[in-house]
Formats: C-alpha cells, sequence, structure tokens
C-alpha cells in the first residue's frame, strides 16, 4: 500500500547537491514525488511510495549527498501525490 510524506531536511542542505542526489536514490528506489530547496534554508520533499521505499528514502536522506550536513529529517503524513516521476522543482 503506497503512502505519501512530505521530508524537512536542515543542516547544510542547500548548495550541495544535495536535491540532486535525493532525485536519484528517489528514482533509484521508485518514489514518485518531488524536492525544493526553501526560504528557510532546508530542503522540503514530497515523496510517495510504499512504506519499504520511504524507509529508505528516510535513511537516504539522513546520509545526504557527499558534502551535505544533515542535522534533522522530520516527516509527516502528506496529501496523496498524484503526479508521474520525481521532479526537483525551483526554490520556494
Amino acid at each position: 500500500m503506497s503512502e505519501t510524506r512530505r521530508f524537512t531536511v536542515s543542516g547544510v542542505v542547500q548548495g550541495v547537491w544535495f536535491r540532486r542526489h535525493t532525485a536519484d536514490k528517489a528514482h533509484e528506489i521508485g518514489i514518485t514525488g518531488w524536492v525544493r530547496n526553501t526560504r528557510e534554508g532546508t530542503v522540503e520533499l514530497v515523496a510517495r511510495g510504499d512504506n519499504r521505499q520511504i524507509q529508505l528514502l528516510e535513511a537516504a536522506l539522513w546520509r545526504g549527498s557527499p558534502m551535505s550536513d544533515v542535522k534533522a529529517v522530520h516527516s509527516e503524513v502528506a496529501d496523496e501525490f498524484t503526479g508521474q516521476g520525481f521532479e526537483i522543482l525551483a526554490d520556494e
């Protein structure tokens, strides 16, 4: 059964290829959704997949990209995402 989660990732996550890294991982895992930078200096994403895929993505978010330094990953249930693929959106 699929679920949709909204994640907010904080730490050194902008300007370090975090969004690209996240999109690559999402494609690899089979997650649909999107990722973008926020005005607050965090990265926000919406991800849809089964429970195992969501767990794998969350673990990847904690690891981050090679140059990032993730301090926190917040997750909450989100409205169902019905789009296709996984996109990098323009900054908020």
